[in-house]
């Protein structure tokens, strides 16, 4: 019957000149064979791909032996775990210590500062240290009244609070070290003013340095002519060392 069928399919296809051109939408020669109709009905028309294995419940022994033994081998290729650090019995090391807070405990040891600052007390006593010097050092001089001036400048600008704290703080160190005749610190100090505060300090504290610069040249006279003095001294009575 089946045979049949595949001959009347034949007989009712369109049969072509052996010299026919065939168009671009024409089917293959080899397609109207029938030796391709009778190899199409021993292949599958279709197949099926989309059953699913249905997943295990319980899980034989075999398995869970093969689980442990890649675990095993996974944890072999690791890295061994971090060994627990034992803490440390040596004693601590002593606080840092910078520079500046070395030169600022050294000030504040050697000086008689406050430790918390009173302007209006600071700028009396400043003013007490320095008219003593005027007085005592600066007797006959002629720049005094050009010092007075520039150090009520000074004055003004303090209590006009121009001044932050490490100002006032180093103004009154000077003049404590004028005070004690300690030139070369007082002048540290005033160097340091005009490093860090420039821009208020070269006119608020101009008198300070004419002070220390009229002060410098009096103890080098003094000096000079007590050396002078000791020479002659020697000269007159060159017995006087015996």
């Amino acid at each position: 019957m089946a045979d049949k069928t595949d001959e009347e399919n034949l007989s009712t296809q369109y049969t072509l000149n052996s010299c026919h051109d065939p168009g671009w939408n024409d089917p293959p020669k080899w397609a109207l064979s029938p030796n391709t109709l009778s190899s199409t009905k021993n292949t599958p028309t279709k197949r099926l791909l989309n059953k699913r294995v249905a997943f295990p419940l319980s899980s034989s022994p075999s398995s869970t032996v093969s689980t442990s033994s890649s675990l095993q081998k996974t944890s072999m290729n690791l890295p061994p775990p971090p060994s627990i650090l034992t803490p440390l019995t040596t004693a601590p090391h002593a606080p840092l210590v910078t520079p500046t807070t070395v030169m600022v405990q050294n000030n504040s040891e050697s000086s008689s500062s406050p430790s918390i600052i009173n302007k209006d007390q600071t700028l009396l006593k400043t003013m007490e240290n320095l008219e003593y010097i005027l007085n005592t050092e600066l007797v006959d001089n002629c720049h005094v009244d050009d010092i007075k001036k520039r150090l009520e400048i000074m004055k003004n600008l303090w209590n006009e609070e121009k001044f932050n704290n490490d100002i006032i703080n180093k103004i009154f160190l000077i003049s404590q070290e004028l005070k004690l005749k300690n030139i070369e610190k007082a002048d540290e100090i005033h160097i340091s003013l005009m490093v860090d505060y420039a821009a208020i300090c070269t006119n608020g504290v101009s008198g300070i340095r004419h002070l220390i610069f009229e002060l410098r040249k009096i103890y080098s006279n003094n000096q000079i002519n007590n050396h002078d003095n000791e020479q002659k001294i020697l000269l007159f009575n060159p017995l006087s060392n015996n």
